[in-house]
């Protein structure tokens, strides 16, 4: 195994810790590196990730009950679950950076994870 390094900060936190945003920094491109940091790591996985959230013992389809969420997020795993989506989880690259090819990108949050940041607030 290859070791991996990111850095974190948590940006902001919802319904006392319920869920919280997490901004993360990688220095190293390994693969799926994030999402077993957050899981691994941080042990919070990120929410609706079916490959790391079953490292911590947690079924998708049972998650919103026994964590008592905030309506919105169980909506969302519900809808994930009845969806068979496992392509649709909390995570999001703000901007992507390769100084050697001299390429920069930037984008906004995905409007329907606005959506939720406006409910949990």
């Amino acid at each position: 195994d290859k070791s991996a390094r990111s850095k974190f900060e948590v940006v902001k936190r919802f319904d006392e810790d319920a869920a919280i945003q997490i901004r993360m920094e990688t220095f190293t491109g390994r693969k799926h590196q994030v999402r077993r940091h957050a899981a691994e790591g941080l042990s919070r996985p990120l929410f609706l990730d079916a490959m790391y959230w079953k490292s911590n013992s947690k079924n998708l389809a049972t998650v919103a009950t026994e964590d008592h969420l905030p309506d919105i997020i169980a909506r969302l795993s519900e809808e994930s679950s009845r969806k068979d989506d496992k392509e649709r989880f909390f995570l999001h690259a703000a901007s992507l950076r390769i100084p050697k090819l001299g390429i920069g990108v930037e984008a906004p949050l995905p409007s329907w994870w606005q959506d939720v940041e406006k409910e949990l607030s």
